[in-house]
């Protein structure tokens, strides 16, 4: 018998990536393209702005820089952070939130160069950094809220790793739940979490399991981000 269960259909994806198209070796491209001409520069913008359904599985960020090029966003990253591990499950998600929620989980931030291309860096005074969605407008919040409230689900998780609980978590409500890589460390690894629910709206489940692990959840970059309290 599993060690965990639950009432809906829970999806195990592989540490690879499946998001459409394939990647080379994990090299770093070196910014280049779009200058700071104003046609180029609103380019970029209508880009940036344009909404992405990606899924990286325990990725070199290098590999997933060059997927987003490969989609007409003009970034590239540090030699030093291209081996750092992303794992990201976005759901259509504007361009301009996945490049900083990448660069949150490799503990760097999004530069705009001085050739119009960016950088994920942890570098000061890399560039200019990428502002995130700062429309007082936008209504996604309000979306992820009312979702994770209407939604009721019945589970059984026992001794589960938390980072499958989450997984299932976001498979079901079908929002972008990002979790900070030192977040689910434990004492002795990965956190697990020991819970049975029945009739419970998705917010109120997600909250308990994150309570339980010490962990608190925020609406940041166009996703669920969870971090420690």
């Amino acid at each position: 018998m599993n060690r965990w269960m639950v009432s809906a259909a829970f999806l195990a994806f592989p540490a690879v990536l499946l998001a459409s198209g394939c990647l080379g070796p994990g090299v770093v491209r070196q910014g280049g393209g779009a200058g700071e001409t104003g046609e180029g520069r609103q380019k970029e913008d209508v880009t940036l702005s344009r909404r992405i359904t990606l899924e990286f599985v325990d990725q070199p960020l290098g590999e997933c820089c060059r997927y987003l090029t490969g989609l007409g966003i003009d970034v590239s990253c540090d030699e030093a952070l291209a081996g750092a591990v992303v794992t990201l499950r976005l759901t259509k998600t504007p361009g301009r939130s996945v490049l900083r929620l990448m660069a949150r989980l490799a503990g760097a931030k999004v530069y705009r160069q001085a050739n119009g291309s960016l950088l994920i860096s942890n570098q000061a005074g890399a560039g200019i950094e990428l502002p995130g969605d700062e429309d007082p407008a936008a209504d996604w919040p309000r979306v992820f809220a009312e979702r994770l409230h209407s939604k009721k689900v019945n589970f059984e998780f026992v001794q589960a790793p938390l980072s499958e609980v989450i997984d299932f978590f976001q498979s079901v409500a079908d929002l972008g739940m990002v979790m900070d890589p030192a977040a689910k460390a434990g004492k002795d690894g990965e956190k697990t979490v020991t819970l049975k629910g029945e009739g419970m709206t998705l917010g109120e489940a997600l909250d308990r399991i994150l309570d339980q692990a010490g962990l608190r959840r925020e609406y940041r970059d166009g996703a669920i981000f969870i971090t420690g309290k």
